[in-house]
């Protein structure tokens, strides 16, 4: 068996301007899939707000943003060996409804676009 682990943001309140009136998505959730089966096994689910983009690195970090209409959060997460999401921090981005982050390779810096 082989299985492919992947993470999931989904909308999770309504957002019209975002393409995404009827949100009820759960957040983020950390998911294997099995390549021979096809099944989808889910190791994690983590409720945020509107979580757009992530970002994953082989050190085992998580970073994402919250993209509401008014505000917006950068969010840290260690992903665990089961596949579990464990909070590090959380900042606010200073402005409203950001949509992407990209963070440098040397992992001291984190750019967000609003």
């Amino acid at each position: 068996m082989s299985t492919i682990s992947f993470l999931v943001g989904s909308y999770s309140i309504p957002s019209p301007w975002a393409g995404a009136p009827a949100a009820h998505g759960v957040g983020i959730v950390a998911a294997d899939l099995d390549t021979g089966s096809g099944a989808v096994h889910v190791r994690d689910v983590r409720s945020e707000i509107n979580p757009s983009f992530l970002v994953r690195v082989p050190a085992g970090l998580v970073w994402g943003i919250t993209e509401p209409e008014k505000g917006g959060e950068f969010l840290a997460f260690r992903q665990d060996a089961s596949g579990g999401l464990n909070p590090i921090g959380r900042l606010e981005t200073g402005a409203d409804a950001p949509c992407h982050v990209a963070i440098h390779p040397t992992r001291q810096f984190a750019f967000v676009a609003h």
